[in-house]
């Protein structure tokens, strides 16, 4: 029973530490200029919800397109990309 309680008070005790949300930290980093937190809160996540990076097959890499409000990404292929960048004047 004495094991269950140091538990309990130890489980407790971390949930009085102090949280910052995402938006917080992106503040203080605006007024400091230390980003540092932000990008190890955005990496945590990232690693959470599993979007750690997307893995395209040889030949391939992964591309990610704005058009308004959406955003669509995706495996494209190498050529596809240098072709888009082609001057045709």
């Amino acid at each position: 029973m004495k094991c269950i309680a140091i538990a309990l008070g130890l489980f407790l005790l971390g949930g009085c530490g102090t949280y910052h949300t995402l938006e917080e930290l992106e503040d203080q980093a605006l007024a400091t200029g230390d980003w540092s937190e932000v990008e190890r809160r955005e990496s945590k996540i990232a690693m959470r919800t599993g979007q750690s990076g997307m893995s395209c097959p040889s030949g391939m890499t992964y591309l990610c397109q704005r058009g308004g409000v959406t955003e669509g990404c995706a495996c494209v292929a190498f050529d596809d990309v240098q072709n888009s960048f082609v001057d045709w004047d």
